[in-house]
C-alpha cells in the first residue's frame, strides 16, 4: 500500500483565525484534517504548514496501513529520524497492528 499527504494553502476566517488543512490519500480512501488556529495579530505565511506537522497528524493511520508515503511538502530530516525510531518502537509493541516504510 502506498499513499500521500497533500497540504492545503492556509486560509483566513471571518473571525480573524487561520484554517490549515491536508488530506491523507491511501489508495481510494481519504482522510481530511482541518486545524483551526486564532489568536492576535495572525497570518497564514508566519504558521507552521510544513509537511512536519501532517506527517505527525497522520502518522498512526499510516501506520496502521503499511506502505510507503510521500509528503507533498518539507519534512525535516530531524524530524523522519526522531520518526524512524518512534515508529520502530511501536511496530515492536504491537507488530499485528502496525507496518511502515519511512523514506527520506
Amino acid at each position: 500500500m502506498s499513499g500521500e499527504i497533500e497540504i492545503e494553502k492556509p486560509r483566513m476566517m471571518a473571525d480573524g483565525g487561520v484554517e490549515l488543512s491536508a488530506c491523507l490519500r491511501i489508495g481510494v480512501r481519504r482522510w481530511k484534517q482541518y486545524l483551526r488556529v486564532r489568536g492576535d495579530s495572525l497570518h497564514p505565511d508566519r504558521l507552521d504548514n510544513s509537511g512536519d506537522v501532517w506527517a505527525v497528524l497522520f502518522l498512526h493511520k499510516m501506520m496502521e496501513y503499511g506502505g510507503r508515503y510521500k509528503v507533498r511538502g518539507a519534512v525535516s530530516a530531524s524530524l523522519l529520524t526522531g520518526l524512524d525510531r518512534y515508529v520502530t518502537a511501536w511496530v515492536n509493541l504491537q507488530p499485528a497492528q502496525y507496518g511502515y516504510t519511512i523514506r527520506g
